[in-house]
Formats: structure tokens, C-alpha cells, sequence
């Protein structure tokens, strides 16, 4: 794993500044896109209000382009801002991403795959059961989670290829990394969590991605690479569609439902955290 580079004086303001202005560019990148999106395709003169907007996305979200179009632009900021940041830094921009071999062989990766379910379900017991989604939520939700047919397939691989990707390489390949090589990691860790889930549109998805952000975050600091993280992220995203499309009863939530299929595998997810815990904490 090691590439044989050393550095001898980390630096902790670089990601401290790319976690400050993480928030506002990509609010503002979100901003402009859905105003831009919403507006061409509204009549001129229109004044774009939330009302307009809520409507477009329930009208629009369950299409692949419609999905894509507010997205791509969303994870190509910060795709951007991690490749430059990156850039400057003066670790080799592999390392200093992340982008290297970890110390996780290769057999655990579906134990600690499977752990990522298990906090996604802690995220569901403890949050999402008590939050009621508004009506944006449930727009951008059942696009993620109810489309069939080949736009459901392209909206569940673009979550669970380029958004896991572009999201790692941000905030645990470059801002956890970082913060790791001069802070306590139970500080960092969940700095980057909260950073992380503040990303997120409203506050019923900002409490689904604070404990999995969490996991991810403790798997790249024990693995010392993001790969795992991003195989943890990309597993799943995918494993929270599938389980909502097979689910007999539509939901935002597959864990937020107290019922015996979400705790079933709710309780193998938290038990394969424990196994992934003992394996990452081992000596």
C-alpha cells in the first residue's frame, strides 16, 4: 500500500479549507442547476418558486434524465474540487487520495459491504422511522428507489457508480484523510459524517447518510484507503434500491418501516458490523 512517499509535515489546513467551502459551492452549484433545469422548462416570465419546483421533480424525477440532469452537475463539483484540491497538495495525488491498496484482503470486503447495510439500518431505527418525508423527499426517494424499467436501472448504477464515487474521493479520500494525519479519529470521522450528510438535500436525507457516512469513514481509517469506503458506499446504495423495489409496500425507507423483512435484515447488517469490527480493529 505504501508508495514509499513520506511526509514529514502533514498539513491540516488544506482539508479544514476544503471542508468550509465544500457546503456553500455545491449549494450553490445545486441551486443554479435545478433553477437553470426548472426554468427552461417552464413558460417565460414564470417566477420559479418552491411550489414549481416541488412539481417539476415529482413530474420529471423518475426519469433518467430528469434524475441526471439535477445530479451530474452536483458530483461533478465535487469531483472537481477533490482532483484540484489534490492536485496542489504535496502527497502524490494517488496517495493523497486514497486511490491506493488498503489493508483490507480482498475476502472481507463483503463483511464490511454488508456492514454498511447494518448502519443504514441503525440510520432508519433510529432516525427515519420518526421523520415524516415531505413531498420533494418522496419525489427524489421513489426516483431512487420505485423506477423499473431501464430508467431505474441507469438512476440505481449512476448512485451507485459515480455518486459513491465522486462523494468518496471528496470526503474520505481527500478531507478525512487529511484530517486523519493531525486529528483524533472519532473527531474526524464524524467532522466528515456531518459534512457529509449536510450535502444531502433536507434533513429526512441528511439523517439516512450521517451513521453510513460514519461507517465509511471508520473503514477507510482502519483500511487506509478509500476503496473499501467506496465499495461500502457503492454496496450500499444499490442494496437500499433493490430492497425498496422488492419490498410489497412502496416506501422512501425501506428501514424506516418497523416491519419483520427491514428488521430482519437490519439485524444481519448490524451483525456483519460487528464481524467487520473485529476484523478492522484487529492487530
Amino acid at each position: 500500500m505504501n508508495s514509499g512517499y513520506t511526509e514529514k509535515k502533514p498539513r491540516l489546513w488544506p482539508s479544514l479549507v476544503i471542508a468550509l467551502i465544500t457546503l456553500p459551492v455545491i449549494g450553490l452549484v445545486a441551486t443554479l442547476t435545478i433553477n437553470i433545469i426548472v426554468g427552461q422548462s417552464s413558460d417565460p416570465g414564470i417566477q420559479i418558486t418552491d411550489e414549481i419546483i416541488n412539481l417539476w421533480m415529482q413530474q420529471n424525477m423518475t426519469t433518467a434524465k430528469g434524475f441526471l440532469s439535477i445530479l451530474i452537475p452536483i458530483h461533478l463539483a465535487m469531483l472537481i474540487i477533490a482532483l484540484v484540491a489534490a492536485r496542489f497538495s504535496r502527497t502524490p495525488i494517488k496517495q493523497r487520495l486514497g486511490l491506493v491498496r488498503g489493508l483490507l484482503p480482498l475476502w472481507q470486503y463483503p463483511i464490511v459491504m454488508f456492514g454498511a447495510v447494518g448502519a443504514s439500518a441503525l440510520a432508519g431505527w433510529l432516525f427515519l422511522a420518526h421523520i415524516a418525508p415531505g413531498e420533494d423527499e418522496m419525489a427524489m426517494a421513489l426516483a431512487f428507489t420505485q423506477t423499473t424499467g431501464w430508467n431505474g436501472a441507469i438512476i440505481a448504477l449512476y448512485a451507485a457508480i459515480v455518486a459513491s464515487f465522486t462523494e468518496e474521493l471528496l470526503f474520505r479520500g481527500f478531507v478525512l484523510r487529511g484530517l486523519l494525519r493531525r486529528l483524533n479519529p472519532f473527531i474526524a470521522i464524524v467532522m466528515v459524517a456531518v459534512l457529509f450528510s449536510l450535502t444531502h438535500p433536507s434533513p429526512f436525507f441528511m439523517a439516512a447518510a450521517f451513521l453510513p457516512g460514519v461507517w465509511f469513514g471508520i473503514v477507510l481509517w482502519r483500511t487506509q484507503s478509500v476503496w473499501p469506503a467506496l465499495a461500502c458506499h457503492s454496496f450500499g446504495n444499490i442494496a437500499l434500491a433493490l430492497l425498496n423495489r422488492w419490498y410489497p409496500e412502496p416506501t422512501v425507507a425501506f428501514f424506516g418501516e418497523l416491519t419483520l423483512l427491514p428488521i430482519a435484515v437490519g439485524i444481519f447488517g448490524v451483525v456483519m458490523m460487528g464481524v467487520s469490527i473485529k476484523l478492522l480493529f484487529r492487530k
